[in-house]
């Protein structure tokens, strides 16, 4: 085989190797809090779309929690579609540092709400998983790899189900923490949440 029909070769299955891989959309991740509550948001963003999920604390998980899907418009303005028909709704504005708006919970109450990218060198950001209670959210906060994360987290599905993590809240070699569901003393894994579609 001559040099130039190896490398013609060889081109053309590097070429059809990498058509066959997924291409994951760039996203940003972002933790904050509803203004003046125990309530916590997590948000992965794309340039098109987001995932938002909205963890109560001890005294308001039950009422307070909730996966979002939203769109993100040109102008970086976050709303949920017109034909999801939500019982929620969520405005803000997405920008490269911080995601900031409210959310409705179908009370016509507007809650103010603040999320700050998460840095690269913490453990912070937004975990999911399953359990037989339905999608697990964490919530994780780190500020800064001198400080101590903090977790809120749900189980949600027919039922509302507090999740805690492990504590300390340490990110394991895979990218999975450890949490516990309930009461449960079995341990499950949350992995960092996927962008959305």
């Amino acid at each position: 085989m001559t040099l130039t029909r190896y490398f013609s070769v060889a081109l053309a299955l590097s070429a059809f190797a990498c058509s066959d891989e997924r291409v994951q959309p760039f996203a940003r991740v972002y933790t904050g809090e509803l203004t003046g509550t125990d309530v916590r948001v997590g948000i992965i963003a794309t340039e098109h779309r987001a995932r938002v999920f909205v963890c109560g604390g001890a005294s308001s998980y039950e009422t307070m929690t909730r996966w979002i899907t939203a769109d993100v418009d040109a102008a970086h303005r976050l709303s949920i579609p017109a034909d999801a028909a939500p019982t929620w709704g969520i405005q803000g504005q997405v920008g490269d540092t911080e995601v900031s708006g409210s959310i409705d919970i179908g009370d016509a109450v507007p809650r103010v709400f603040r999320a700050t990218v998460v840095s690269e060198r913490t453990i912070g950001g937004l975990y999911e998983g399953t359990a037989p209670c339905g999608r697990l959210g964490l919530i994780v906060v780190h500020l800064n790899p001198d400080t101590t994360p903090a977790g809120q987290g749900a189980c949600v599905g027919p039922t509302l189900e507090q999740v805690n993590p492990l504590e300390p809240i340490v990110r394991d070699p895979d990218g999975t923490i450890r949490v516990k569901v309930g009461g449960s003393d079995a341990e499950r894994q949350v992995r960092p949440a996927a962008p959305p579609n």
